[in-house]
């Protein structure tokens, strides 16, 4: 099974209108990491482009059966980011690289705590993982490499 860890930090909330200022994403294969991008403060066609050759690495694009499933902590939000940088760069084929529907870990997580969610105050990144007993570093927190690896980590604990 592949599975792509990915996390984006924005310019704002709205997909459409704001930018990805950095992107962070983990290959694993069939249990074990295979590869990590991390950009920072590119351009968004060096975004896509970079991100397209290292996704064209893993995923035969032109094989209906071998996609990524698409794994962040709300995920969703990440999701439409990247969607939208590959039409804002000409290629309607996202779903040759992603299979449909995405894991969402911040669901994966309520499911595994779901007996226990009323002891959180919030079910942040960062809290979840404390809760979970994963160590967490407050001030690298929403920075995509950490936060990247965090969600990565809250999925291993949960699945």
């Amino acid at each position: 099974m592949k599975i792509l860890f990915i996390d984006i930090e924005t310019t704002g909330l709205n997909h459409e209108v704001d930018s990805i200022r950095e992107l962070s994403a983990i290959i694993r294969v069939d249990g074990r990491i295979k590869a990590r991008y991390n950009k920072k403060n590119i351009s968004q066609r060096e975004y896509y482009k970079t991100f397209v050759e290292f996704l064209d690495k893993y995923v035969d694009k032109f094989d209906k059966n071998d996609k990524f499933l698409f794994a962040g902590y709300n995920g969703g939000f990440d999701m439409d980011f990247i969607r939208t940088l590959f039409k804002r760069n000409n290629n309607d084929f996202y779903g040759s690289y992603f299979w449909n529907p995405y894991y969402d870990i911040m669901q994966i997580a309520l499911h595994k705590l779901r007996n226990r969610r009323h002891l959180l105050e919030n079910f942040k990144l960062g809290t979840v993982a404390r809760f979970l007993r994963i160590p967490v570093r407050e001030t690298s927190l929403h920075n995509a490499e950490y936060d990247c690896n965090l969600a990565k980590e809250i999925y291993n604990k949960c699945v």
